[in-house]
Parts: structure tokens; C-alpha cells; sequence
């Protein structure tokens, strides 16, 4: 996508690999649907925006035992998620 930030492309890719993660476990879906307040239709029109990618990184950030599974499941550093996390909420989120 033209103007995109590197934290931009990164942010979606990191979103996608917790979308996959989160698909692969209905409880944890539930949870982060109801944490994040989104419907099952809601969810639907918000994958892919940046507000949702953004909840997604928020979500596993806060949510130590599904960032280090989905991390690692995915062959991502924690701290690239976690790193992404605090540039996109530098006042303490």
C-alpha cells in the first residue's frame, strides 16, 4: 500500500499472525471479541483496518501466556510484538 509506514506493514503482518492464532482456539476468539467489543459481524467489516490490527497487538501484549504461544507458534520475537506495542502507545498504554 503507497504511504505505508514500516510499523504499518509490520503491524498488519504481527495482526494477521494473532488473527491466525486466535482462529485456532474458538475460547480465545470469544475473549478477545469480548475484551475488544467486537460481534461476530463486527469482526468481519474490521479485519484488515488498522483499529483492529492495533487491538490485536494491544490484546496480546496484555495477555502474556497467548503472546509467548502465538510468538512462538508463528516464529516471531516477542519483543517485535511487545516493541510495536510501546510505539503504539509511548504514554504506558
Amino acid at each position: 500500500m503507497a504511504g505505508e509506514s514500516p510499523d504499518d506493514a509490520r503491524l498488519a503482518a504481527l495482526a494477521q499472525a494473532g488473527l491466525d492464532w486466535l482462529a485456532g482456539d474458538v475460547e480465545e476468539l470469544s475473549r478477545f471479541m469480548a475484551e475488544c467489543g467486537y460481534s461476530p459481524d463486527g469482526l468481519r467489516v474490521a479485519i484488515g483496518t488498522r483499529p483492529f490490527a492495533a487491538a490485536g497487538i494491544e490484546y496480546f501484549a496484555r495477555n502474556e501466556p497467548q503472546l509467548l504461544a502465538m510468538t512462538a507458534n508463528a516464529g516471531i520475537a516477542t519483543s517485535e510484538v511487545m516493541g510495536l506495542y510501546w510505539r503504539l502507545n509511548p504514554g504506558g498504554g
